[in-house]
């Protein structure tokens, strides 16, 4: 070697070429996205999180198990202590609608019918409800039977007559039915059955039944309507 000629590699020998700076990161966020992977498998089975390496299938029957539960009938809303149950009071002079009281749980059916002999509450009258039933009406016995319960009332509630009549025996008939779905109804007055008139005018001897009111229930997309 002559000289003033130095070779490239200088007097240590060849120079290696500086990686390029991609490189190196590129190697570096490698290791980082193993070590977070790692610590992430670790903080999840500390959490008693199990750690399954492929999906599997639900069998069957649990996803029919969680429908099943899912779907449950909820039970009566409930206020300190208290059950909702409905009594179905007038509104807009020719229909009946439900309208929410609260009593003690297990309660009986004559509970429910004081609560529909009190009436509308101020705040409902404010919102055109009211009640066909005339005051000072008054249950005095509840007789159970078979699918059919006998309610005796007192002179007082049989002075209703023409389409308002029809509508108090509504307002009873559909508050029964509310409270114990499906049970016909009696009407008495001194220990006699009286017959009562149905939505058509025509009177019945017979236990009457919710179905034979229906067309003076007020829809329920109306009373959202109005209340909206």
């Amino acid at each position: 070697m002559s000289a003033g000629h130095v070779s490239a590699g200088g007097p240590l020998g060849p120079r290696r070429e500086p990686r390029p700076p991609t490189a190196r990161r590129s190697r570096a966020t490698l290791v980082a996205l193993a070590l977070g992977t790692a610590g992430l498998a670790l903080a999840l089975a500390g959490c008693g999180i199990p750690l399954q390496a492929t999906a599997h299938r639900i069998p069957g029957s649990a996803k029919s198990t969680n429908l099943s539960q899912a779907t449950t009938t909820t039970a009566p809303q409930t206020i300190h202590g208290y059950v909702q149950v409905s009594v179905y009071l007038t509104t807009h002079g020719s229909y009946v609608v439900p309208e929410p009281r609260f009593m003690k749980p297990h309660g009986r059916l004559a509970t429910v019918i004081d609560l529909l002999l009190a009436g509308p509450q101020t705040s409902e009258r404010y919102k055109g409800i009211g009640s066909a039933i005339p005051s000072g009406a008054a249950l005095q016995t509840v007789h159970p039977g078979h699918n059919v319960v006998t309610l005796q009332f007192n002179s007082k509630f049989f002075t209703l007559s023409g389409p308002q009549e029809v509508l108090g025996i509504a307002q009873v008939v559909d508050t029964v039915d509310a409270f114990k779905p499906g049970i016909g109804v009696r009407f008495a007055i001194a220990g006699a059955d009286i017959a009562v008139p149905l939505e058509s005018g025509q009177l019945s001897t017979a236990p009457v039944h919710a179905s034979q009111y229906a067309a003076l229930t007020y829809p329920t997309s109306a009373t959202t309507s109005n209340d909206g």
